[in-house]
């Protein structure tokens, strides 16, 4: 599973996470919102000003994705 980790604050953010939400096969993501429950950012290391600068993702083998990057695995 791909675990996106992304600023649900951001009104461009959501809008573009809200659109890979709708196409996405619901298996194959799991989508945390880290504005408003910076909890889960414990689970990659990241601060909470990182992670809200660019967007994050893992991969299934806990593989950490940053920017670009994060899009191209999503």
């Amino acid at each position: 599973m791909i675990t996106v980790f992304y600023d649900g604050k951001c009104n461009l953010c959501s809008k573009e996470i809200n659109y890979y939400k709708l196409i996405a096969d619901d298996n194959l993501f799991k989508w945390l919102d880290i504005a408003n429950n910076p909890k889960y950012l414990s689970l990659i290391g990241i601060s909470e000003q990182d992670a809200l600068l660019y967007l994050h993702a893992t991969d299934e083998n806990n593989n950490l994705f940053i920017g670009v990057d994060a899009f191209l695995l999503i």
